[in-house]
């Protein structure tokens, strides 16, 4: 049995990957992404009946996944598979030639699986391997396949349904486009003059003395429909995108990114949700759904980097709403427009590059980490080498006036293979597990995103301290080379988190976070900054024995949440919560749901939790310890009757209007029974 689990993964064009790629016949492949959802919903129920080895539940999804993708050979092949075990031959030959005729040429998976094994002995499965070779030698011309078109390096190339296909597994598509480069270095010194970019009179001779790369095999790619569009024109040689009529009516040339690209990347998008609860920038947008974080992720492991402006998110009136802050985005104070000029600053640093430095850079897919580095340690506002490992050098948001594009070039022109420093990657090894109903109300869970260089977390567990065991690796680095892991506070009251490196070289690291609720960040020298935030920012940085410079930092967040306020008790346990919002916050509706109560807690003498009231209105319930709801009590009022409850949310007008959560008795009935008189918790059973 084959099955592929959800996953990040990087992406090669290889033909092992291509032969996995899917044929759409008279499909579009812009229409794919509508599918993505049901297809990740199915691919869950498949690896859980593989593992409990339930094949007639294999066979039924296996089904459902031809139906709703009747040319992909993996779901054909995952039937075929269900099917023998089952020892229906005819229908799993059957199945298993129709993988083959869409394109599974995968012979070492077929003789290598059990449940095809048992297919051997009948002559037919010669006949399969025989027909795998052929097809693999000769693709049939019915499938859709995309088909490598070329483009000469600084000309617009297209995307259409021809060179693009949808992988299901990295939830983006793949364009397979070649640039096609000059063939001697003479046409890019001859081209120099054109440059007109930032640090224009020293690129111009880098490229000239061939000590520059210029912008030969960089994508430049807008996805706003050309509405804050940079001058490519001033970049000799960059490449820009275009959409054909068929992504366009897919609308797949604006908003959110989600194509990989055979090249450096810089993309930018000046849009916004502007109408509606649901109002937010698309960094934003990213940081909310943890699916757009991994595709965001999954891009700038590919060399991508993408230019958004806050809009509104990160404004003295607003505060900042961003719940994470993203390494893998740089995010402009301000409206449309104010994206550009850092799109063309980067766009200069990688025509300042040496070519070796660019292309081992972009080899080792660290292109989009040392940028970021450079930018950081070029900026305005960084008055010596230690504000790097502040967070005076990484906001969530960017101010153009920090932008210092000519510094970055010099920077870029200087780096020696040396300075390739990897970047930091997380993987979180142990947190307390909330237990919702009780720790907890709300519809999603605390974890916003596991992406590879952040994880994030919502704040709704009443605990005031949060501990969390992260563990930290390297990407990109060169083969035998030692790193040094180093974890700073860079957003958060220093007095409330505590960092604790676990080893020597600090990869794995213990992180205590006291809730913060809102408060004022200050800057590097003292001073309050003009902007309040819910949000804690922890780094974690590398450095190896060769490099100069530290890596852009992984990122910890940790994010409370605008519509409740609490109080703590002097021992540290939670005396009440108040979500009512009373002062009608912003609360981001897709990071909370409303609620319209009040819970106060109680607690024996010696601190032991007893319960809570919740007062809604003029309603006031009685809850134990254990999230039951009170419905009798003893002559000493210890509840000795509970009931379960049930936690859903409640639309009170159209759908466009975000619920609100409510609850209801549940089916479950409690009893609760005390040893004597000073017994105040007692225990419980169901009835």
């Amino acid at each position: 049995m084959s099955y592929s689990p959800p996953r990040i993964i990087i992406l090669f064009l290889t033909a092992a990957f291509f032969a996995q790629l899917l044929s759409f016949g008279e499909e579009s492949v812009f229409d794919m992404p509508k599918k993505q959802e049901r297809h990740r919903q199915l691919q869950i129920q498949l690896i859980k009946a593989a593992k409990s080895g339930d094949y007639a539940k294999i066979e039924e999804v296996s089904r459902q996944g031809c139906e709703l993708l009747p040319h992909d050979p993996m779901w054909r092949y995952n039937l075929a598979c269900a099917l023998a075990y089952r020892k229906n031959k005819d229908a799993a030959f059957e199945a298993l030639e129709q993988a083959v005729d869409l394109g599974f040429v995968n012979r070492d998976m077929l003789t290598n699986d059990p449940d095809i094994q048992q297919l051997s002995d009948d002559p037919r499965y010669a006949l399969i391997l025989k027909k795998i070779k052929a097809v693999a030698a000769n693709p049939p011309p019915n499938i859709n396949r995309a088909q490598k078109s070329e483009s000469f390096a600084g000309y617009p190339v297209e995307i259409n349904g021809s060179n693009t296909v949808w992988n299901f597994d990295s939830s983006c598509f793949q364009t397979t486009f070649k640039i096609v480069r000059p063939l001697v270095a003479s046409e890019i010194k001859a081209t120099a003059d054109r440059y007109c970019g930032p640090a224009a009179e020293k690129i111009r001779g880098w490229i000239k003395d061939g000590s520059a790369a210029s912008n030969v095999g960089d994508i430049y790619v807008n996805r706003d429909d050309g509405h804050s569009r940079i001058a490519v024109t001033n970049f000799p040689w960059l490449t820009p995108v275009v959409f054909g009529p068929e992504a366009k009516k897919a609308r797949e040339h604006v908003s959110l990114p989600n194509m990989l690209l055979p090249g450096p990347v810089l993309g930018n998008c000046s849009m916004s949700v502007t109408e509606g609860p649901y109002w937010r920038s698309l960094p934003r947008l990213i940081e909310s759904e943890p699916a757009n974080a991994l595709v965001c992720s999954q891009l700038f492991i590919n060399n991508q980097i993408w230019f958004f402006p806050e809009h509104n998110d990160f404004d003295p009136d607003n505060g900042d709403l961003y719940p994470a802050n993203l390494p893998y985005l740089v995010i402009s104070q301000g409206s449309s427009y104010t994206d550009k000029p850092f799109v063309e600053a980067f766009a200069a640093a990688l025509a300042a590059m040496p070519p070796t430095v660019k292309n081992q850079a972009a080899k080792r897919m660290i292109l989009g980490g040392m940028l970021q580095s450079i930018f950081r340690h070029t900026l305005r506002n960084l008055k010596n080498d230690d504000d790097y490992l502040t967070g005076a050098a990484h906001p969530a948001v960017f101010d153009a006036s920090n932008l210092n594009a000519d510094a970055m070039a010099e920077m870029a022109h200087g780096l020696t293979e040396d300075d390739l420093v990897p970047m930091p990657v997380l993987r979180m090894v142990k947190e307390t597990e909330p237990v919702p109903g009780t720790d907890y109300f709300d519809i999603r869970n605390e974890k916003l995103m596991d992406s590879i260089m952040c994880i994030a977390r919502v704040v709704r567990n009443t605990a005031k301290t949060r501990k969390m065991t992260v563990q930290a690796h390297t990407f990109g680095g060169a083969t035998g080379e030692k790193a040094t892991f180093v974890w700073k506070l860079l957003r958060g009251d220093p007095a409330k988190v505590r960092i604790k490196p676990l080893t020597e070289s600090g990869d794995r690291a213990e992180l205590e976070v006291d809730y913060h609720g809102l408060y004022q960040p200050m800057s590097t020298d003292g001073t309050p900054e003009n902007r309040k935030t819910r949000r804690v920012d922890i780094g974690c940085f590398v450095k190896t024995e060769r490099s100069k410079r530290y890596s852009i930092p992984a990122m910890v967040c940790v994010y409370c949440q605008p519509s409740e306020s609490r109080i703590y008790r002097p021992d540290g346990q939670i005396q009440y919560v108040d979500y009512t919002n009373q002062r009608h916050v912003y609360s981001d509706p897709i990071l909370t749901i409303e609620k319209n109560w009040k819970d106060v807690y109680s607690y024996t003498k010696d601190g032991k939790p007893l319960g809570w009231h919740r007062f809604r209105g003029k309603h006031d319930d009685r809850f134990t310890y254990a999230g039951h709801r009170v419905t009798d009590t003893d002559e000493l009022n210890r509840p000795i009757r509970a009931c379960s409850v049930e936690y859903l949310p409640v639309h009170n007008g159209p759908n466009t209007i975000p619920p609100t959560l409510s609850y209801v008795d549940g089916n479950e009935v409690f009893e609760y029974s005390y040893t004597g008189v000073n017994d105040e918790i007692g225990t419980y059973r169901k009835q």
